[in-house]
């Protein structure tokens, strides 16, 4: 980078072969300033060179360094606080307690043999060559780089990674990675970009490694019935241009990406991400004291692809079935209005927050993105909610606007559907009125429908099977001004979807038990075979209380004021609770991480097929419409090895989390209180 300031002019100076021979940085800045001292404008030579030395001091920050048509933004501004403060963190003290030895020693002995040394062989270089010089600000970003969503063609993209004055080193490991590929008879040429030479590796998708290859999901193939199989997919071709500008490293798909990173490196006025207003109001709200940081510009993506679906509009093929206007629906849905989403992570010894924002400032909000917000009210556990339970949320969702907004969204994107909707509800009218003439279904709703929603969970048993965790009991409550007309409401509905309940008295109360209907086991995760529940419902004083489990359900109607201990003043909360809540807070939620975790563990090794589906290592690639990699992590991981819980027990403790409206958009936050098991033992050891 050096080298880039001082030859703007494009002529050599005094010093520039050595420097080239010592790789820039502070051994070379003294050379030339000695050189410098003894020419005629040493004064002016050496203001010049000092005012480069500053420039070279920090890296700009990521949003200096980016471009204006950013659409995907991930960085960290200092790799080595992050490291120090991930080794620091509960996971990561779990994965390296000596009790883990024997899993964790099964999960690299097989990472090692048949994923990283298979690697090292084919790519002739070691995977993390670079890795290891990861010390200061490290930011991948896609850029637009003038990309309108061509299928020919592709974003840019860019890697930079900070090394904190190892450019020695560096330049010693991109020669080696030179070498490897050479090596492997792949064609290589040399480009100057702005007077700093770059290796240009051509790359086609045929080129990723087989071993890469086995291990990432594969894109499905469809072909039309009679047509010819084709030979083969056609292989995507780029190239990736590295090389460094002093102690930073420099990856990207393009040279022009790479010329306007060096000039921002060096302090160019080139318009930068920092400009766009979206940006501004997630740095502001997000970014700060952050670990690590991510921005998404969502709106230019959107346009993107409503621009290319417009176009292709002429080419779908007919179809008796009319298709989801994807234009529409975020029209309608409010999602069209979403201009960014932003995400950070910030790691201390309190513990560790997470945020996630949608940027859409609140005149611009409409649709389903209002009932995200919900209502600024009180959010804190009612007093009744019982202190032992794993899982409490409460949402204040206005369910009266929440049920017009659903309404119209259907009506005007999916009318068809509002249709059956409507003859559903009408079947129950008429059910109704062959008991009760006098009785509205719609005035039920209307008038029963509140703005508080609420749900706990009952504590796990003991060595819970797999069977329990899915049936563990919950109660929900659904804030109502008139309960008891809610109810008849839904027992009318109950009875089209899944027949007449059964009705009894307790404490003066009606009870309706009915089964669940049957596609409530879509949802649930139900495994082949699960029993079918029974919903249990009745009115409350200002609530409709509903539930799978009638015991626990009496138990709310037997105490519905609260006991003595309620969750509100279990110890930590208050003090966490502000981590996440506050002005404008809707949804607020707690879990008991210590007794969730023990059900999961105890499940696990049990069952190391039921570890993997929660993993989500078999759900992920379906979810994407990607058929599963050839090979798998799976026999890798043999939770058989897990040990008893309770020696691991200190590294669990509880989370909140909240979500809710600010004037710049609606930000949903997370925050792992550190274990006070953890912290008593540094205290200690201190």
């Amino acid at each position: 980078m050096a080298r880039t300031l001082l030859h703007s002019s494009g002529r050599s100076r005094p010093g520039d072969k050595v420097c080239r021979r010592m790789g820039g940085g502070p051994d070379c800045l003294g050379f030339q300033i000695r050189i410098m001292t003894r020419s005629k404008h040493s004064l002016l030579a050496l203001a010049g060179w000092l005012a480069a030395a500053n420039l070279l001091a920090a890296v700009p920050a990521v949003e200096k360094l980016l471009p204006e048509d950013t659409l995907l933004m991930i960085t960290t501004p200092d790799f080595e606080a992050f490291k120090a403060a991930a080794v620091k963190s509960p996971p990561l003290r779990l994965w390296q307690d000596p009790a883990m030895k024997p899993f964790r020693d099964k999960a690299a002995e097989g990472f090692n043999r048949e994923f990283l040394e298979p690697l090292r062989r084919e790519l002739q270089a070691d995977p993390g060559l670079l890795s290891g010089l990861m010390r200061g600000q490290v930011t991948f970003a896609v850029l637009q780089n003038g990309w309108q969503g061509e299928a020919d063609k592709s974003p840019g993209f860019l890697l930079l990674v900070d090394t904190k004055g190892q450019g020695g080193l560096l330049r010693t490991n991109l020669a080696q990675l030179r070498a490897g590929w050479v090596e492997r008879g792949k064609p290589l040429r040399t480009e100057r970009i702005r007077e700093l030479e770059f290796m240009v590796l051509p790359v086609a998708s045929n080129d990723v490694p087989p071993t890469l290859r086995r291990f990432l999901p594969r894109r499905l193939e469809f072909q039309e019935l009679g047509a010819k199989a084709p030979a083969g997919p056609p292989a995507s071709r780029g190239e990736m241009i590295l090389g460094q500008a002093d102690s930073v490293l420099l990856a990207a798909n393009s040279a022009r990406v790479i010329e306007q990173a060096l000039v921002r490196l060096a302090g160019g006025p080139l318009p930068a991400l920092e400009g766009l207003a979206a940006y501004q109001a997630s740095q502001a709200g997000l970014f700060r004291e952050a670990t690590a940081y991510g921005w998404l510009n969502i709106k230019a993506y959107v346009d993107i692809v409503a621009r290319q679906a417009a176009a292709n509009t002429g080419e779908r093929p007919p179809t008796p079935v009319e298709t989801l206007d994807l234009g529409k629906l975020l029209s309608s849905s409010g999602f069209g209005g979403v201009r960014s989403l932003a995400f950070s992570l910030r790691l201390s010894e309190e513990g560790w927050l997470a945020q996630v924002g949608l940027g859409v400032p609140e005149g611009s909000r409409r649709g389903l993105l209002n009932l995200l917000a919900g209502e600024s009210k009180e959010w804190n556990p009612p007093a009744f909610v019982p202190a032992d339970v794993v899982e409490f949320r409460r949402w204040r969702l206005d369910s009266k606007k929440a049920v017009d907004e659903m309404r119209r969204l259907l009506s005007e994107v999916m009318p068809e559907s509002l249709g059956g909707l409507k003859a559903i509800f009408n079947t129950a009218q008429d059910a109704a009125r062959l008991e009760d003439p006098a009785l509205d279904l719609e005035q039920c709703f209307l008038a029963g429908l509140g703005d508080d929603w609420v749900q706990y969970k009952k504590p796990l048993p003991r060595g819970a099977s797999g069977a329990q965790l899915e049936d563990a009991p919950s109660l929900t409550l659904v804030g109502s001004p008139e309960p008891a007309r809610l109810a008849a409401g839904l027992k009318w509905l109950m009875v089209v979807l899944s027949g007449k309940p059964t009705e009894r008295e307790f404490l003066g109360r009606k009870i309706y038990s009915v089964p669940m209907p049957p596609w409530q086991m879509l949802w649930s995760g139900a495994t082949p075979g699960r029993r079918q529940q029974t919903l249990h419902f009745s009115p409350g004083t200002s609530y409709l209380a509903l539930s799978t489990d009638a015991a626990f359900l009496e138990e709310y109607l037997r105490n519905p004021e609260g006991g003595v201990r309620g969750l509100r003043g279990l110890a930590g909360l208050t003090e966490a609770a502000p981590k996440v809540a506050g002005p404008g807070t809707s949804l607020f939620g707690y879990v008991n991480r210590l007794e969730t975790a023990r059900a999961e563990f105890e499940a696990w090794r049990l069952n190391s097929a039921a570890a993997t589906n929660v993993l989500g290592l078999g759900f992920l690639p379906a979810l994407a419409g990607l058929a599963q990699p050839e090979k798998s992590v799976e026999p890798w991981l043999d939770f058989s090895l897990l040990p008893a819980f309770d020696v691991l027990a200190r590294y669990f403790h509880f989370t909140v989390y909240a979500g809710g409206a600010t004037p710049e958009g609606v930000i949903f936050k997370y925050f792992a209180p550190a274990p006070p098991a953890l912290r008593a033992g540094e205290t200690a050891q201190r």
